[in-house]
């Protein structure tokens, strides 16, 4: 697994590599969530601005998700990531969830990753 540090730019690379750049990206937002992403997903189920904007970010992501993916539903596929990754980032820091929040990041993306690669299509 990579650094902590936080990834940015656009998921690209072989589906291997977008795999670990979405870890990388989740273990950094594990270790350093800002205050505004928070308030971002606070507000997002009830406030349609930050609703819209969070819609457009998570379609601009999954769209980058779903080109990496060789299969003919890298659509869904990538659905199913961002609402694992999504739902990891809302139980990890809005609801608190025990052992999700105590645990470290590399633990977390260790366990998720064999779910990522078979979503992706690269645990064969």
């Amino acid at each position: 697994m990579g650094s902590a540090r936080r990834p940015s730019g656009p998921l690209a690379g072989e589906p291997e590599q977008v795999v670990e750049e979405m870890l990388d990206r989740l273990a950094a937002s594990m270790t350093d969530e800002p205050v505004e992403s928070l308030a971002v997903l606070r507000s997002m189920l009830t406030h349609p601005g930050a609703s819209d904007a969070a819609s457009e970010g998570a379609a601009r992501y999954r769209a980058q998700l779903a080109e990496a993916i060789p299969a003919a539903d890298s659509g869904v596929r990538a659905a199913l990531i961002s609402a694992v990754m999504i739902s990891v980032v809302l139980g990890r820091h809005l609801l608190k969830l025990e052992d999700l929040r105590d645990a470290p990041p590399e633990q977390i993306a260790e366990l998720l990753r064999p779910c990522l690669r078979s979503l992706t299509g690269t645990d064969g």
